[in-house]
């Protein structure tokens, strides 16, 4: 989680700097783009990662189709909701992903807090995820 935290707060300080540009320059827009690219691909990346490693192995198909739609239902409102707000006021779909990227960074740190504290309290390991075992444990290869 520390890179996903990182991913969406960098998100955050690209859609933040599309905001403080004072003029639609095409410049501030392009170097939001690339680093908001940037941002994304280190975010899905460890999403996925994350998945991976902490739902067992009998629901995990469940759970990486429930990701793949969470994306494509991202897709399907976000894009018409973005060009709703870009006709209002241009710095407003950067304004709404900046507060949509904080609010999820906050609340996944706050969840890290709380579910490692369990962890601690436990006595298991950070690094064992909600699995409840792998891969080897449950006798798949």
């Amino acid at each position: 989680p520390p890179v996903l935290a990182a991913a969406l707060l960098l998100l955050a300080a690209c859609n933040g700097a599309a905001i403080a540009s004072p003029a639609p320059l095409f410049a501030a827009w392009a170097a939001a783009t690339v680093a908001s690219g940037a941002a994304v691909a280190a975010n899905d990346t460890s999403l996925v990662m994350l998945v991976a490693s902490s739902v067992k192995n009998s629901t995990r198909g469940l759970a990486f189709g429930l990701v793949e739609l969470s994306w494509g239902l991202s897709g399907l409102l976000g894009i018409p909701l973005m060009g709703f707000l870009l006709d209002i006021d241009w710095k407003l779909p950067f304004a709404t992903l900046l507060a949509a990227a904080l609010a999820t960074a906050g609340t996944m740190c706050a969840a890290e807090a709380w579910w490692g504290g369990l962890r601690r309290a436990a006595g298991r390991p950070l690094h064992q995820q909600g699995a409840g075992g792998g891969a080897a444990k449950e006798g798949a290869v």
